[in-house]
């Protein structure tokens, strides 16, 4: 089983035409960070910014963000 990732962070609704044009479309260009990987990287840029983490253990800074960004994710899945 796969972690669930969110999907892409900013898609962009766009598709090619037959001709080759990009048009607007229900269909996601997706690619880019995925929504875990942007919520990881907001929850990071605090813990720093907060000095919630002194700077000899920033090791630990990034498996923190993903456990916030996991948390986030099943949050947000709740009805």
């Amino acid at each position: 089983m796969s972690k669930n990732d969110g999907g892409s962070a900013f898609p962009c609704p766009i598709a090619m035409n037959a001709i080759g044009n990009m048009t607007l479309s229900n269909e996601y260009a997706c690619g880019g960070m995925t929504l875990r990987d942007y919520f990881a990287a907001k929850a990071m840029q605090n813990m720093i910014t907060e000095k919630v983490i002194e700077l000899e253990n920033l090791h630990k800074i990034p498996p923190l963000a993903y456990e916030l960004a996991d948390a986030m994710l099943a949050e947000r899945s709740k009805p």
